[in-house]
């Protein structure tokens, strides 16, 4: 990369940061997505941020941040279990939806297809985490601790 692309590349990224604190929700995931493509150090960051914002219409657990941070994969977990415990039902809601993506792809789920006896295991897992989005506080703190406690070994290879 040479110096103009450099300059060009760095005045993107300032122009994609400043978006983040727009009052419009889709230009703030827009700007998310963008930075975790690009690799931007705070783009993981910057999509659990926006976990919530500009979801499908039909869809209120889909958004375009979440799915980044299904696409990023094993490392955005211990971020989206933080997200998990939010304050904010939207934000647990969709936190769960990406928490669910990972993992099953972590059983060998490729979006499609699971593999021969795979799906039963991940729903054996995922059940006894028992998460729950809209359960009373204390029981989300207690399955995200069975959370973080099961995939504790894939984050360490992550």
């Amino acid at each position: 990369m040479n110096q103009n692309e450099g300059a060009a590349e760095s005045a993107r990224n300032g122009e994609l940061l400043a978006m983040l604190d727009s009052d419009d929700e889709t230009v703030r995931a827009d700007a998310a997505v963008a930075l975790a493509r690009r690799g931007h150090p705070y783009g993981m960051q910057a999509c659990l941020r926006t976990i919530a914002d500009a979801p499908e219409p039909t869809h209120a657990y889909s958004t375009p941040a979440g799915w980044q941070l299904v696409t990023i994969g094993l490392r955005a977990l211990p971020g989206l279990f933080e997200c998990l415990l939010a304050e904010n039902p939207r934000v647990r809601l969709c936190a769960e939806h990406a928490v669910m993506q990972i993992t099953k792809r972590r059983f060998g789920f490729d979006g499609l297809r699971w593999p021969e006896g795979e799906y039963e295991r991940w729903a054996h897992w995922w059940q006894d985490a028992a998460y729950v989005h809209d359960a009373s506080a204390p029981m989300r703190e207690l399955a995200v601790g069975r959370l973080r406690a099961a995939s504790a070994k894939w984050l360490g290879a992550a």
